[in-house]
């Protein structure tokens, strides 16, 4: 039996495709995740000062959201050597709205703050 596609807009994704874009905006966030958090908490340091830990510092999970489809990042992953899927980032990144492509990612970031 094959698999139902869902659709978002225009155009559909099958469950395994949503899988797959998914497990690539996971992965991401877990390759920036550190460097945006160290960003956050030390904004405001001065350069030659010492630099605070990042214990504590969280950010909005919708600024997670748009740090991972931010500048191509999650294109990148998808077309990557991982995953080999131009048509798959292709078909997310023409969808019809910003807040498709959120919809579509927003199960897989279960957490309302994301953090360390």
């Amino acid at each position: 039996m094959a698999k139902k596609a869902l659709s978002t807009g225009k155009p559909t994704f099958t469950q395994d495709e949503i899988q797959t874009i998914g497990r690539a905006a996971n992965d991401v966030w877990r390759e920036i995740g550190f460097d945006i958090l160290d960003s956050v908490a030390n904004a405001d340091t001065p350069p030659g000062h010492r630099r605070k830990e990042i214990r504590g510092t969280t950010i909005q999970r919708a600024h997670v959201l748009e740090l991972v489809i931010d500048a191509d990042r999650l294109r990148e992953k998808l077309e990557g050597r991982l995953y080999r899927r131009k048509d798959l980032a292709d078909r997310f990144y023409n969808l019809p709205s910003y807040q498709a492509k959120l919809r579509l990612l927003k199960p897989f970031f279960h957490f309302d703050r994301y953090g360390m």
